[in-house]
């Protein structure tokens, strides 16, 4: 019975050790590079969105605590669009990008407005910095190639998402802690 509770504890040790390890490991980094950026008449056949919009909230992953991130990282990134070039694009839309400009990510900032374009992913629309999106303000050149836009159609917007990993992590964390504290009482009273 002494064996089975010293594997015990041993057993409970190691996967605190791992899942910690585990989350705070660092991950491989890759780097960006573009070719020379497309015309915009070549967007307006390649992308599967184009539209304007204003940046609402973003989403990272690396905004979780005690879980690893890289220039890789996902990033969610809600707008409220103005106008639509290309694609079934609503007046609130949710792209996906990368965390660091390593990885091809944009940089979004909330509040401002950018000229967006989208390419598909499975079922996701993905930005990086290659496809030409670029604050609003920087846009003159591609807005009198695009025209006018058409005015989105209106949805619901989104109400912010909170992330459920960082309780499931503290669960599992007093879970591991309670086996180890019974193990060390269940020890100290065979001991005496």
């Amino acid at each position: 019975m002494n064996k089975i509770a010293v594997t015990a504890g041993s057993i409970a040790i190691a996967l605190i050790i791992i899942v910690i390890g585990g989350l705070l490991a660092p991950q491989a980094v890759q780097a960006c590079s573009c070719a020379e950026r497309p015309e915009v008449q070549q967007q307006m056949k390649s992308k599967a969105a184009i539209f304007a919009g204003t940046v609402v909230f973003t989403k990272k992953k690396a905004d979780i605590p005690f879980v690893s991130r890289s220039s890789d990282s996902p990033v969610q990134v809600n707008f409220e669009v103005n106008e639509v070039w290309k694609g079934h694009v609503t007046n609130h839309l949710t792209v996906h990008t990368a965390l660091g400009s390593e990885s091809c990510g944009v940089e979004f900032k909330d509040g401002q407005q950018y000229l967006v374009y989208a390419n598909a992913k499975k079922g996701d629309l993905q930005v990086d910095s290659c496809s030409g999106t670029m604050l609003l303000s920087q846009a003159s050149a591609d807005l009198s190639v695009l025209g006018g836009g058409s005015v989105p159609p209106v949805l619901q917007a989104p109400a912010k998402q909170s992330s459920s990993i960082p309780i499931i992590i503290s669960i599992v964390a007093v879970l591991l802690l309670a086996v180890f504290i019974a193990y060390a009482i269940r020890r100290r009273r065979e001991v005496s």
